[in-house]
């Protein structure tokens, strides 16, 4: 070997620290790879770690995300419910607004008036400006009352003119002075009042009216009750009615430069009630007004026969004359109403001592017949009053067409002076009359439509022998002694019979209902309450051989009801059953309706002994209630459970209530 090759050649000793520096760096390198193996496994784990936190980030993500658009769907359900809200904002503001025009009524706005005051409205008036066009308060009106009615009036509806009718009446009574002086400015500023009412005036609130009154020409019907007024007063009340001045607008009239100058026109008062009101005896000279129609002085203790000829010399044109409670007017005033009364067809004389009642124009005649011997009256039509008292020696009114005579007791020769005096009534009402010799009386009663002989215990079977064959409506109620020979008779001569009342004849049997059906084919209503010898089949038998509407009886309560409807133990007259045009039974006060069929209703009906009158109104006795009777073809309940009406007709009348 060569030096150059030793010299060359690895020595031992280097090659020993080459290799520990290759082992050196290479536990370097096993260091450094077991440490970067570590950080590798760090990091997967890391990794690991992100990846699950991601996986459930993404899953709330993917949650929220839902929830967003769950969120969504939820708004847009929302903006429809909002926008279908609005919608019904929108459709409920029109019904208020058209709400607010229907309920901006007088009664309304004077109720937010009071309340704006801070007084509580008065309820009467309150009720009666809702049933305008009257304004009716009986109660004393204070000056806040009238005030508040006055600025009521003095405004009109903002939206809706519909319900502010014109007011043409107003009746009131004021507590203070000062109020006349609020309702003098209400006279003043309604053009459309022709009715003035005032209830106890005083002396200083009549004349403030009265002043009023001279300028104005509208109101053409005055009532003063109970007035506590001075000689004064009551002189200027009467020259106010007689004349006023009212100032004539200005004309285009050819060839006049100048408006006419004011003129006096007589008032046109048609109407005048001074009923209880006492007038002294030098005052019912002003009492002459010539366009007068009604004139009311009942219960005038100083009105004479002089008094009340001046009075009717002064009114040509009276057609309505009460002079009831009148003690000083006697049979000599007679003469006077037949030359000067030419227009009075209405007059009213209940007690009043006229005896001989000659009347040559009067159609219409309130009396009570007390203490009446004779009586001449070819134009009477009508006795609205309920007579108790029969002294006549003559009678002769052949247009009298209908009579109502309560608790009288007629004999023969009371019957033949009717036989001879009114033959030719259309409604005959003798109830609980002491009746003998019927059998000479209507007969001749050739237009008889109505006769009421309820109550009449002595009438026989003779008595109903011969009767007209007009007759529609016959009521026979507690007739104890009448049989079924009576039944026989009527249903052979009334073969117009509409309306039949046997109740409480205890004689009457089956019998009789088999001619009623063969021979009184026009019968609609029967009343056989009482009658317990007639049963519930034969009752069957007839409704099937005439078209009852009607038919009253205890049977036919428990056979047609049984238990699902009790019986009443009473009837309150006072809550009605009316029957509509749709066939249903409507009760008014308590909203109940019940059906009605074509069947003819059967029922019971436990009534109270007495019906309730009608409301009388100031200035008119029970025996001359204005009150008339409902209008013609009216079906009437007078029972909520046991349907029983009245039918009424334009000349007929249905049976009293018992």
């Amino acid at each position: 070997m060569s030096v150059s090759e030793l010299s060359e050649a690895p020595s031992p000793r280097r090659d020993t620290k080459a290799t520990q520096e290759l082992e050196r760096q290479l536990q370097i390198a096993n260091n450094a790879t077991s440490h970067l193996e570590l950080e590798v496994k760090r990091r997967d784990t890391t990794i690991a770690v992100l990846n699950r936190e991601l996986a459930a980030k993404t899953k709330l993500l993917e949650k929220a995300n839902a929830e967003v658009q769950q969120l969504r769907n939820k708004l847009s359900d929302k903006g429809q419910l909002s926008e279908s809200l609005m919608n019904d904002l929108r459709r409920k503001q029109e019904v208020n607004s058209q709400l607010c025009q229907q309920i901006d009524t007088p009664s309304t706005q004077f109720m937010h008036y009071c309340f704006e005051i801070g007084i509580t409205p008065n309820p009467q008036l309150l009720r009666s400006l809702h049933q305008d066009p009257t304004i009716s308060c009986t109660d004393p009106l204070s000056f806040e009352d009238i005030a508040a009615l006055s600025e009521v009036l003095s405004m009109r509806s903002t939206h809706n003119t519909q319900h502010w009718q014109q007011f043409e009446s107003i009746s009131v009574a004021l507590a203070t002075d000062d109020c006349y002086a609020v309702l003098a400015e209400i006279i003043t500023s309604t053009p459309t009042l022709t009715r003035l009412a005032i209830a106890s005036p005083s002396d200083a609130g009549l004349a403030t009216i009265l002043n009023s009154l001279q300028t104005v020409h509208w109101v053409n019907t005055l009532s003063i009750s109970n007035p506590t007024i001075s000689a004064s007063t009551l002189s200027s009340l009467f020259q106010t009615l007689t004349q006023r001045r009212i100032t004539v607008p200005s004309l285009a009239i050819p060839g006049t430069v100048t408006p006419p100058q004011p003129e006096l026109f007589p008032i046109a008062l048609a109407e005048l009630d001074l009923h209880n009101s006492p007038l002294p005896a030098d005052s019912f000279d002003l009492v002459q007004l010539a366009v007068m129609r009604v004139l009311n002085l009942s219960h005038q203790s100083e009105l004479t026969n002089a008094k009340l000829e001046t009075i009717l010399s002064g009114c040509p044109v009276l057609q309505s004359l009460n002079i009831d409670h009148c003690p000083l007017v006697t049979d000599a005033i007679v003469p006077v109403l037949n030359k000067l009364g030419c227009n009075v067809h209405q007059l009213h004389i209940l007690s009043t001592p006229i005896y001989n009642i000659t009347l040559q124009h009067v159609t219409t005649l309130y009396t009570d017949w007390f203490k009446t011997t004779k009586m001449d009256c070819p134009k009477l039509v009508e006795i609205p009053t309920e007579l108790r008292h029969f002294a006549l020696l003559s009678l002769k009114c052949p247009h009298l067409s209908r009579l109502n005579m309560t608790g009288v007791t007629l004999g023969e020769r009371e019957m033949n002076v009717l036989a001879d005096g009114v033959t030719g009534l259309a409604d005959l009402s003798l109830p609980a009359c002491r009746v003998s010799g019927l059998q000479r009386f209507v007969p001749r009663l050739r237009r008889l439509q109505y006769l009421n002989l309820t109550n009449s215990k002595i009438v026989r079977d003779h008595d109903l022998q011969i009767l007209p064959s007009t007759l529609q409506h016959l009521d026979l109620s507690y007739c104890y002694y009448l049989t079924d020979a009576a039944i026989i008779h009527i249903s052979g001569q009334c073969v117009n019979l509409v309306k039949l009342s046997l109740r409480h004849c205890c004689n009457v049997t089956n019998e009789s209902l088999k001619y009623l059906g063969d021979r009184n084919t026009k019968l609609t209503n029967l009343d056989l309450r009482g009658c317990k010898k007639i049963t519930s089949l034969a009752i069957d038998r007839l409704a099937t051989q005439i078209p009852l509407e009607e038919v009253l009886h205890e049977d036919y309560q428990s056979a047609l009801v049984g238990s699902q409807e009790p019986v009443p133990e009473t009837v309150d007259a006072h809550d009605p059953i009316v029957m509509g045009s749709d066939g249903v039974t409507h009760n008014p006060t308590k909203g109940n309706a019940t059906p009605t069929v074509g069947s003819p209703t059967y029922s019971h009906i436990p009534t109270k002994p007495s019906s309730p009158k009608p409301p009388i109104s100031p200035g008119h006795s029970a025996a001359t209630s204005p009150h008339k009777a409902a209008s013609p073809t009216s079906l009437t309940f007078m029972s909520p459970t046991a349907r029983t009406y009245q039918y009424r007709q334009a000349n007929s009348r249905p049976f009293p209530v018992q």
